[in-house]
């Protein structure tokens, strides 16, 4: 009999099963360990439930961008020649296999062959068939399609073709070899074949995609969860199934983690603010920036799983001057039928690893907004724009000098460079409302704590801290940078801690130079350390600066791009949009893409006509305008080929009857002269006049510009310089583009053709007598600058101080002549602009060698230096100066390796 306190025990299994049991196991845990490892991440949490309808959406938005990358392909530099010498490759060992197994049958003696029209049809079959094979690989190589074709007219056809010559004897001397009745089986497995093929590519890079993109199978509840099995694992952490190929046939079908962490709409649960996904597919990615409505709009980085594909989404504000559509150009150009628009277009472009073949891709997502009237500061649609112009940094909210909640900055910069008064970099004078201030003596900055939980004030306003070790310090570096003094005790707010006499300083100089701002740090970092209590290691908290009399504001400049011919409005965004997106200048110009009626095939002459209308540059003037009403006060052009003339057309001066200057255009009035040319005559021959409005033209860069060299010397440079003294011409002298337009140029005067008065190589009306090229300043580089004849005629006409304010080398002394005493014997007075030859350039450039801004690395690099620090080449880093005006980029030839 049992006793009541003892426990009854299961009976336990022989040893020969308890070691099958843990055996099992420990095969179970080895299972789901090797299959974790597969995931990225992996949330424990609750049960799975049903997935959402937003959920679901977000879903199946990222799945297209997926499927667009897995379908357009990336960009690739593997010659199509390697896989054409594999197929034959292939065709000649099918040729040796038969040949070693039935042999070659050589005994009977040929028969006589007498040509018929028959075989004349064969040959030109054959000949057409070969054309179109290298019209596939050659041309089209690139495209999905052709890819396709190359399977179904070439390598389909010629695999059949060498198994039937090759196993067949009849079909060897016979001319209708596929009529031979033992190879039929040949001609039935090419068919099928080239029926799967067909299928099969449109099955996947046509049909399924417009399957999921319809409003159908997105509107469907449940349709996209029951596709992909999808669970949810967490808040917005989604497990789903989904197919890998790297990983072969059998394990195809993994098991993959998505996730979004962000901002959601209250109302609809979607994606709207800022937020990030993660996708561990092997297809997916992780994408960190701006959503709207369960969809990533600009701006947003995002990095390929597994790879180092980076794509960046950037933000390009558009004014358009045209009746064009979006995504092409009419032949006849026109800009009358419509008022001008603008808005905001998100870009996104490759920038890392594998460029994508979609890339870059446009869309517009702000806007349109009318702009039929000149713009003013109570009715600015240019201001509506600039609010939606943002980079990551500012949508994040943490910029390192602007603090949350908008009352201060971490950081103050003061400069005294600007002849119009002091600047605080990032504040508007709130008497004036502008960027600086003319009468500013002295400057002074409040300091205010961030006054945590645990400190209290006293009734004398000193900061109490409590002198227990409770408190968890936060030891980061990010801290200690905003930390301004950090005294230990003292009153809050703390006025008048820093104050700033303004001084007078050169052009060139700051009141802070490079060295006093990291001596002034390294002064903040050890008076911080120093007040850190060891023992008792108060919370730290940030200072905030604020200036009195001034307004913090996210200041920027703003960047104005000119398109070329044949350029619509699409490809104008995303070449600006590639621009942008491999620099950083996002970070410091709002861009605006200036889109113009660029017509398109053999319409050069009716977009030159358009380019220098009365109507295009009002619309200019409307954006000008605009952006001056809108209160920016700094702008940089930038032109690509026709565009200089859309640009310069704008500026150029007006002429009486007798091709007399009388005044500058209305353009050109909103910005302030140069200060070397601040006492030239104006229109009625006396000082002009000076307003505190008018903008600061910061610079001006022509890429590749197609604009007549005579004309470009003898009018239009001085109408540019004098608001601009920061020129550059960036040219090439292979431009084969540029020769055209010559070549062009050079024969349409002899058909009736008249040139725009901006492109007459002088004022009064121009007749060509013979036929000659007519060179454009991004071709002939080496050209621009004035003759010792030009030099007299300046001279002869009492303008000798307006042509030594148009040299490069304004130190040379010149005779009555207009010749200069120590000039070589050529006796070139170069133009005072910067520029730059890039015929040496050889990556990321078309063979046109028009084109490369938005690619190539040297480009890019010193571009972003003149547009970010306005210097002139001569200081610029990547370049050498070789003679005039002209320097050359430190560049190695891509051939050339060590």
């Amino acid at each position: 009999m049992m006793n009541d306190n003892s426990s009854t025990e299961a009976p336990r299994p022989p040893p020969s099963v308890r070691t099958t049991m843990e055996s099992s196991s420990l095969l179970r845990q080895r299972k789901t360990r090797k299959s974790r490892r597969n995931l990225s991440f992996r949330v424990n949490g609750p049960q799975s439930k049903d997935v959402n309808e937003a959920q679901e959406r977000v879903f199946l938005n990222m799945y297209l961008r997926k499927m667009q990358r897995r379908v357009h392909g990336k960009r690739s530099n593997d010659n199509l020649c390697c896989e054409f010498t594999v197929v034959i490759i292939m065709l000649v060992i099918i040729m040796l296999v038969a040949i070693i197994i039935l042999g070659w049958d050589d005994n009977e003696q040929d028969t006589k062959f007498e040509w018929n029209q028959a075989d004349t049809i064969g040959l030109v079959v054959v000949l057409i068939w070969i054309i179109f094979a290298i019209f596939v690989f050659f041309v089209y190589g690139a495209s999905t399609y052709a890819r396709m074709l190359r399977y179904m007219v070439v390598y389909i056809p010629l695999v059949a073709f060498m198994t039937s010559m090759s196993f067949y004897e009849e079909a060897r001397r016979s001319k209708d070899w596929f009529l031979v009745p033992d190879q039929y089986w040949i001609l039935i497995l090419a068919i099928i074949a080239e029926v799967v093929t067909f299928i099969s590519f449109m099955t996947y890079y046509k049909v399924w995609p417009i399957v999921v993109k319809s409003d159908r199978f997105r509107n469907t509840p449940g349709r996209v969860a029951k596709i992909w099995s999808m669970d949810i694992v967490d808040d917005w952490t989604m497990k789903y199934r989904g197919y890998n190929p790297t990983h072969g046939t059998a394990k195809c079908q993994l098991d993959f983690t998505c996730k979004y962490e962000g901002d959601t709409d209250p109302d609809t649960g979607l994606p709207d603010g800022l937020g990030r996904w993660l996708d561990d597919s092997c297809e997916g990615e992780m994408l960190t920036g701006y959503w709207k409505e369960g969809e990533p709009v600009a701006p947003f980085s995002s990095w390929s799983v597994g790879a180092d594909d980076a794509v960046v989404a950037v933000r390009v504000a558009y004014f358009k001057a045209t009746d064009d559509p979006f995504e092409k150009n009419n032949f006849y150009p026109t800009n009358d039928q419509n008022p001008p628009e603008c808005g905001v277009a998100s870009v996104e472009c490759s920038v890392s690893g594998s460029f994508y073949k979609h890339l870059p891709d446009a869309t517009l997502i702000e806007g349109p907004y009318i702009t039929d009237f000149m713009p003013t500061k109570q009715n600015n649609p240019i201001r509506e724009v600039l609010s939606h112009l943002f980079h990551v940094g500012e949508a994040s909210e943490d910029a390192d000098h602007i603090s949350n909640d908008g009352r201060g900055v971490s950081t103050i910069k003061i400069q005294a460079t600007d002849p119009r008064g002091i600047q605080v970099l990032g504040h508007v004078h709130k008497p004036t409302g502008r960027f600086y201030s003319p009468d500013t003596k002295s400057i002074t900055v409040d300091v205010e704590w961030d006054l945590s939980a645990n400190e209290r004030t006293t009734d004398t306003g000193s900061i109490q801290r409590p002198q227990s070790g409770k408190f968890t310090p936060r030891a980061s570096y990010r801290c200690l940078q905003k930390t301004l003094f950090m005294p230990k005790a003292t009153t809050a707010p703390l006025s008048t801690l820093v104050e700033v006499e303004m001084e007078e300083s050169s052009e060139e100089e700051n009141i802070f130079d490079e060295e006093d701002l990291d001596a002034l740090e390294g002064q903040r970092h050890e008076s911080a350390e120093a007040t850190i209590d060891r023992e008792h290691s108060p919370q730290m908290t940030t200072a905030t600066l604020r200036v009195q009399n001034w307004v913090p504001y996210m200041y920027k400049e703003a960047l104005v791009f000119c398109p070329g011919y044949n350029t619509c409005m699409k490809s104008a965004l995303q070449s600006l949009g590639q621009f942008l997106a491999m620099t950083k200048l996002s970070q410091h110009v709002y861009p605006f893409v200036f889109v113009w009626p660029g017509s398109k095939n053999v319409g050069f002459s009716l977009a030159s006509k358009i380019a220098a209308s009365d109507i295009n540059q009002q619309n200019m003037l409307k954006l000008v305008k605009g952006l001056g009403a809108a209160g920016i006060d700094k702008v940089h052009f930038m032109t690509h080929s026709m565009g200089a003339q859309t640009l310069l057309g704008a500026f150029r001066d007006k002429y009486d009857e007798n091709g007399k200057c009388i005044g500058r255009s209305d353009v050109s009035m909103c910005f302030q002269l140069d200060p070397a040319f601040d006492d030239a005559e104006g229109p009625a021959g006396g000082k002009p006049q000076q307003s505190t409005d008018q903008m600061i033209c910061k610079s001006i860069t022509m890429l590749n510009p197609d604009f007549p060299v005579k004309a470009f010397v003898d009018r239009a440079f001085l109408s540019i310089r004098r608001v601009c003294q920061t020129i550059t011409l960036v040219g090439d002298r292979n431009d084969r583009a540029l020769w055209w337009s010559s070549f062009c140029m050079g024969t349409f005067p002899h058909f009736g053709y008249e040139f725009p008065e901006v492109l007459r190589p002088t004022v009064a009306p121009y007749k060509q007598t013979k036929w000659a090229l007519m060179e454009r300043t991004g071709r002939s580089i080496d050209k621009l600058y004035f003759t010792a004849a030009e030099g007299q005629q300046y001279h002869d006409g009492g303008n000798d101080d307006a042509f030594r304010r148009q040299l490069f080398n304004k130190a040379e002394s010149f005779d009555f002549s207009g010749r200069t005493k120590d000039a070589n014997n050529d006796n070139r007075f170069w133009l005072d602009m910067d520029v730059i030859d890039m015929t040496g350039l050889d990556t990321n450039i078309k063979g046109m060698r028009h084109s490369g801004f938005s690619l190539n690395g040297m480009l890019l690099k010193d571009l972003a230096e003149l547009l970010s620090s306005g210097n002139r080449a001569i200081k610029r880093s990547t370049l050498l100066f070789r003679e005039g005006n002209i320097f050359s980029y430190a560049h190695a030839p891509a051939f050339v390796v060590q």
